[in-house]
């Protein structure tokens, strides 16, 4: 199947992915984000949209750190 990544780019031109989008393509889906060894410079809690409007606490990481 086809996985959609939701992305985000801040002011300074970063990219950052939706960690739960991410965690499917890796084929890491059932593991707890909690789990990893994620710099906290690279992991930012962003506004994300969602099905039911934009959910502003959903942990997303910097397109380097995947």
């Amino acid at each position: 199947g086809v996985n959609e990544v939701r992305t985000a780019i801040r002011n300074d031109g970063d990219v950052y992915f939706c960690l739960v989008d991410v965690l499917p393509v890796l084929g890491l889906e059932n593991r707890a984000i909690s789990k990893f060894n994620l710099n906290d410079k690279g992991v930012e809690k962003l506004a994300t949209p969602t099905k039911g409007g934009v959910q502003q606490l959903l942990k997303s990481i910097l397109e380097s750190e995947v």
